[in-house]
């Protein structure tokens, strides 16, 4: 397999089955998708076992948190590249996949790669990263749609894990994720791991998905 897609979930169905549909319509990429479910108590996993036979799912008998969830699946993974997606994401093209293993093949150096479009606040134009400044806020690293094609691809601090493409050996030389960061601040932490290590991490609005923030799950 050359890419693992990890999709944690809790709660969502109707996003998964949206989000797994524009996973499999990727071309010219072989892809595993692994999804681990954190204990619903929709019916999610029968949904997923009666249509998507294809899909790995991994069943928590418990409710473990986001970060944990990405461990199990990392540990599960078989790509060489691993896609962290949130399950309330759509990828706007089919060769999304297929663009991010030829920029992370071409350059070694970078560490992760994604980069999230906010549909859900309006934008469609901008594949948003993140840099963290000397006092620890946040500022938006935007890749613009209009923008030539060679100067899309930015350097930031780290990407939102609802979109970001890892080398596998690389997410386990961080650690993966700590799961003291139950929700919010795991892809920091992700992000600043990898640059400890020697590598960039880069925004791409070429790869960036529609982040549509479900109503359901942990934060309605």
């Amino acid at each position: 397999m050359d890419v693992s897609v990890i999709i944690p979930s809790y709660n969502r169905k109707d996003d998964l089955r949206r989000c797994v549909d524009s996973v499999l319509l990727q071309e010219s990429v072989s892809i595993e998708i692994v999804i681990v479910d954190d204990c619903s108590e929709d019916d999610t996993v029968v949904f997923l076992k009666s249509n998507y036979r294809s899909v790995r799912l991994i069943s928590c008998s418990r409710r473990f948190g986001p970060s944990h969830l990405r461990n199990i699946g990392l540990k599960a993974a078989k790509g060489s590249f691993v896609l962290f997606l949130d399950s309330d994401v759509v990828l706007p093209e089919k060769d999304i996949v297929k663009k991010m293993v030829k920029i992370m093949s071409a350059s070694p150096n970078i560490g992760e790669l994604g980069g999230e479009i906010p549909v859900y606040r309006g934008i469609m134009d901008q594949a948003i990263g993140k840099r963290r400044d000397f006092f620890g806020k946040n500022h938006d690293v935007i890749s613009k749609k209009d923008e030539k094609a060679e100067n899309q691809l930015k350097k930031c601090t780290y990407l939102a894990t609802c979109n970001c493409m890892v080398r596998r050996e690389v997410a386990f030389e961080v650690g993966g994720f700590d799961p003291y960061y139950n929700f919010g601040g795991e892809d920091a932490d992700f992000g600043y791991g990898i640059l400890e290590r020697g590598y960039t991490n880069r925004v791409d609005f070429k790869v960036g998905v529609h982040h549509h923030r479900s109503l359901m799950g942990r934060y309605p």
